[in-house]
């Protein structure tokens, strides 16, 4: 089964009209359909994928538009965009009218092969979680949304969330990445849960960050209390968290870690705040927020730095540290910068 050309008008039960082609499409959307693109690419013409791609184009007249949009830009185009960096510009370019469309395909492109050239690691790429994910953000950018509830979530760099609400209960599934949440009074008197690799974290009030660190969860508690339990039990909860308390969730189960040299929902706000962390160490967290090499001269690792510093200009940042530490920062790209002891 090849899939349905454009040129074909699908009914739709949400709308009687289809869109104009220069609609603007929503980015979930078009991330979505490169989704598909890429989950369908060497797939069989019997193979149910396309009867379930079928049904997702017909489901809104965004998904078919976005999928149109990205069939029309070729095989070669899209190949050269889908390397590191050139998925933010791919969404941007599909967006947008056809001659803005244009320039931005074309200036994308030649941004994803040299992104290659320069040799930038794979924590760029985005996996495929976040490319079908209801949420999600790039690297260095930051989102605050108000769920259906009134419950705020917030989601830093790189991270990835889907939504999972109904009348049982309100759940967050983080795929990648971190969030902080702030639960709102429930007029359904439903739990909200989190979901992280195997661990599930639920509360009826509170506010707390959940991050991913390799194959286990970290939770940071700033309000309320907040369970932890293995996703898929049941029963009482494997602890307790409370406000100010630190708990690492992996397959050994839940155990209280101590506090981390920077304040944990500090990203939420747009700053790394630490009382005294070492050099190296902020560093690694200040690469989160930047594509390419960020790296530390061992003889400077040690330094120790205390304050706060916004996360909106990474290179400003960098500047900042050179006034305050005997370091320098080298530039040998925009993508590859390395802090090094002054000679």
């Amino acid at each position: 089964m090849s899939p349905k050309p454009c040129s074909t008008v699908i009914p739709y039960a949400m709308r009687a009209e289809p869109l104009a082609s220069e609609a603007v499409v929503p980015a979930a959307v078009v991330r979505q359909a490169i989704a598909w693109r890429v989950k369908l690419h060497g797939a069989s013409a019997g193979n149910p994928l396309w009867q379930a791609c079928e049904r997702w184009r017909s489901a809104h007249p965004h998904h078919d538009l976005a999928w149109c949009r990205l069939q029309a830009i070729g095989e070669e185009l899209a190949g050269g965009m889908a390397g590191p960096g050139g998925t933010r510009s791919m969404v941007a370019a599909l967006q947008a009218p056809t001659d803005m469309r244009r320039r931005r395909l074309l200036k994308g492109a030649a941004l994803g092969l040299g992104a290659v050239a320069c040799g930038w690691t794979a924590r760029e790429l985005m996996p495929w979680s976040a490319w079908t994910a209801d949420h999600a953000t790039a690297v260095g950018e930051r989102q605050d949304m108000q769920l259906a509830d009134g419950s705020r979530l917030q989601l830093d760099t790189r991270s990835a969330v889907n939504l999972r609400f109904d009348a049982a209960q309100r759940l967050v599934v983080l795929e990648r990445g971190a969030l902080c949440l702030t639960c709102a009074d429930d007029a359904l008197h439903r739990p909200l849960r989190v979901a992280s690799l195997g661990a599930l974290f639920e509360t009826q009030q509170g506010r707390f960050v959940v991050r991913q660190e390799g194959q286990g969860s970290v939770l940071e508690v700033t309000a309320g209390q907040i369970g932890i339990r293995r996703r898929g039990e049941a029963g009482a909860y494997a602890a307790l968290a409370g406000a100010g308390e630190r708990y690492r969730v992996d397959a050994a189960g839940p155990r209280l870690v101590p506090r981390a040299e920077i304040a944990a929902d500090g990203w939420a706000e747009g700053v790394i705040a630490t009382p005294g962390m070492r050099l190296d160490a902020f560093l690694a967290e200040l690469g989160r927020y930047r594509r390419g090499y960020l790296g530390c001269d061992p003889a400077v690792g040690a330094l120790r730095l205390s304050g706060v510093y916004r996360l909106d200009d990474t290179d400003k940042l960098l500047a900042v540290l050179t006034r305050t530490l005997p370091v320098k920062v080298v530039y040998r790209s925009p993508w590859w910068v390395r802090v090094q002891a002054v000679a």
